[in-house]
């Protein structure tokens, strides 16, 4: 039934990105779930060195400042001078788009602030005050209607997963850390939780305007299912699923390892090194919405683009989160069904953001390289299979 729908939807109804906009209902909608989350925006570099200005003012740090490639901020590595053992010290410098709310600043840091609090020993990053005790501070301007809000925090040493193979171990490691802070979340509350988020798979429906935009036929079929599976199988069972605050973006560029960790638990060679799993960062798509939206998102960082069995490696995520936060029957297959929905919003999302700006297209696709790949193996495989292996 999907297929026959899509062929009618692709000849009569599809628009092309040639083709201009039309007002409807669902575009006002896309509007303005784009526009909250900054995605259209194209913001002028700040130069490092009013920003290492800024800082000495403001924290009394000075030191040299490297710039990091994020979505829409400015990011910068601070390695700081100092005196004491050892003598320089790394910051993670953060400096807001001026189309960015600062009320959704204020949300993420109270978020940071708040699992510090509920959860000491989890690693994620800590907020540094200014010299006059606030969490942030706005100190330049931009293009759009909103001070560019200056934050300065921990630095958490380690290396982004990214394609690194790591174990089983590892893997369910990984969905521990999710679980312990869906559970630090799980009493949190702001004014601004509940934000209109492209990246919210809540609002996947929302971003169908976006196919457009997606050139390859094959890759646009697979999409379209996915729309269909929402509908059909995500859509109905969202009454019954827990909702809160989560950290919503746990893709294994988020995820950090440290290598050359000792392995007690190895009898024969307990001196040998591995990988740890030694942080989780950014938190800036926290958002309220289904609790298992947030580890349908870690687990389809982690589904295979081949093989016979997608799930090999996602499977051990989901493993280790309900060892520390167990899922209701309903929640789970929520989570089965939607971790190939968060592989089609990242599609539909790098794909519209590389139209809008080209020169930064190649940094945006190399996120996405293996999606049709992926979607294609996760189509291949029933969620009924998927279930049957995670229970």
């Amino acid at each position: 039934m999907v297929h026959v729908w899509w062929r009618f939807w692709r000849r009569f109804l599809m628009p092309h990105a040639t083709d201009p906009p039309k007002h409807s209902p669902m575009l006002a909608n896309l509007t303005d779930l784009l526009g909250e989350s900054a995605l259209e925006v194209q913001e002028a570099r700040l130069d490092p060195e009013a920003v290492g200005e800024q800082l000495m003012q403001n924290y009394g740090l000075r030191g040299t400042l490297q710039r990091i490639a994020t979505e829409k901020d400015d990011t910068f590595v601070l390695t700081a001078e100092g005196k004491g053992d050892p003598p320089s010290q790394k910051y993670l410098v953060k400096i807001s788009s001026s189309f960015e709310d600062p009320d959704l600043v204020d949300f993420q840091s109270a978020v940071l602030e708040h699992v510090a609090e509920e959860d000491v020993f989890l690693p994620v990053p800590r907020i540094l005050r200014t010299v006059d005790g606030q969490l942030m501070i706005g100190c330049f301007s931009g293009s759009g209607p909103f001070p560019r809000i200056l934050r300065v925090l921990s630095y958490l040493d380690g290396e982004p997963l990214g394609t690194t193979n790591v174990s089983r171990a590892n893997h369910e490691q990984i969905g521990r850390l999710d679980a312990r802070l869906s559970v630090a979340l799980s009493s949190f509350g702001h004014p601004k939780a509940k934000r209109p988020l492209a990246w919210d798979l809540a609002n996947f429906p929302k971003l169908e305007p976006l196919l457009r935009y997606t050139e390859s036929a094959e890759m646009r079929e697979l999409l379209m299912r996915q729309f269909a599976i929402f509908d059909e199988q995500i859509v109905p069972r969202l009454p019954d699923v827990t909702h809160q605050v989560v950290h919503n973006d746990m893709n294994r560029y988020n995820v950090l390892i440290r290598h050359g960790v000792s392995n007690p638990r190895s009898r024969r060679f307990p001196w040998k090194t591995g990988i740890e799993i030694s942080g989780v960062i950014d938190f800036g798509d926290v958002v309220y919405t289904a609790l298992p939206f947030d580890l349908a998102i870690a687990a389809s960082s982690q589904l295979t683009p081949s093989g016979s069995d997608p799930w090999v490696r996602a499977r051990s995520i989901v493993r280790g989160y309900r060892e520390v936060r167990p899922l209701t029957t309903t929640e789970l297959e929520v989570v089965v069904w939607a971790a190939p929905v968060r592989v089609a919003v990242r599609t539909l999302l790098i794909n519209y953001q590389s139209a809008l700006n080209p020169e930064r297209g190649v940094y945006l696709n190399s996120h996405i390289t293996d999606n049709l790949a992926v979607l294609k193996s996760a189509s291949k495989v029933s969620a009924s299979s998927v279930l049957r292996g995670l229970v």
